[in-house]
């Protein structure tokens, strides 16, 4: 969960630097950022490695009308109903490789404002170090990102500890804990620099965390709700109108250990500053990850995904696509 580079120390909740990009580099994925909507993406960290490009080809929105059937990928998500339908990942929505990496990107001069997800707690992972699951949001090279660059504002599910303010002390881990946090370890902009974070909750295997991101100004919230007990810990930090225009669902592995199930998300909402029903196309994945149709709405300020697995490349799968 860091924003720092590669194979620090304590990774928060980014991935590693970006390379080969001035100013600065990505905080979570340590590959070749995106420059525009639709442009290709690699991630070293996770075994991303410079994934295919959508617009354009045949990942591209398919232009269909309406909600998926039952069993296309979950449930049917109202907020994007008769919207504009793309391509699930089993029907040529991007072409896969690596592993535990599902990315959207807008592009320049739009951003997201809004995103939504419940993701579930999965079992015990394979190992005791630090491991981390989250979805977050990046700026991409454009509008405001200097002076705070690269950084990933990202609610983190911990197997261990990490640089976040209230983490365990050590990097072994006996049981899973969840904090909204911004990590950025690659600018020179004092406020922003460094591993930030709201309060820890511990959770446990099965609990569905409702985690809601929103813009209200230059602040950015963060609030996670497990919906099993309806606790919540959230966190703000003052982004000063740097435009996040990177969404990513990661498994990030800076130990050996590794997640021994599925890692699921459900009902994902994004909402977007201006129509851009394309952005609803994710443009990256592992090669054994899964998304289900994504529906633009109609107006194209929305994008509604019913369900999104990532996977470890090799790993049992754990649960079925449709």
């Amino acid at each position: 969960m860091t924003a720092a580079t590669s194979g620090s120390g304590g990774l928060a909740a980014g991935r590693g630097a970006s390379a080969g990009q001035a100013g600065g580099s990505t905080a979570g994925v340590a590959g070749s950022q995106p420059t525009a909507a639709g442009s290709s993406a690699g991630a070293a960290g996770s075994g991303m490695a410079g994934m295919v490009a959508v617009a354009g080809s045949g990942g591209g929105m398919a232009g269909i009308t309406g909600m998926p059937a039952a069993g296309s990928g979950g449930d049917a998500l109202l907020e994007c109903a008769g919207g504009t339908m793309g391509k699930a990942s089993n029907a040529g929505g991007v072409t896969g490789r690596g592993n535990g990496n599902v990315q959207f990107t807008v592009a320049a001069g739009n951003q997201i404002l809004h995103l939504r997800t419940t993701m579930e707690v999965p079992i015990k992972p394979n190992g005791t170090q630090t491991l981390f699951l989250w979805p977050g949001l990046e700026p991409l090279q454009g509008e405001n990102y200097q002076p705070i660059g690269t950084g990933v504002l990202q609610p983190v599910l911990t197997w261990g500890g990490s640089c976040a303010p209230g983490s365990p002390p050590t990097r072994t881990g006996s049981n899973w804990w969840i904090s909204a946090q911004y990590v950025n370890t690659l600018t020179s902009d004092a406020e922003h620099r460094g591993c930030h974070g709201g309060p820890v909750m511990d959770v446990a295997i099965g609990d569905q965390l409702l985690i809601d991101m929103s813009v209200n100004g230059t602040i950015w919230n963060q609030t996670i709700t497990n919906q099993a007990n309806t606790k919540s810990v959230d966190f703000d930090m003052d982004m000063n109108k740097q435009p996040q225009r990177w969404a990513l669902f990661e498994i990030e592995t800076p130990t050996s250990t590794k997640p021994a199930a599925d890692v699921v998300f459900t009902n994902t909402v994004m909402t977007f500053e201006k129509p851009e029903a394309k952005a609803c196309q994710p443009n990256a994945r592992g090669a054994d990850d899964y998304f289900s149709t994504p529906i633009a709405s109609s107006d194209g300020l929305k994008c509604c995904v019913a369900r999104i697995v990532l996977r470890m490349q090799g790993a049992m799968h754990t649960t079925m696509d449709p």
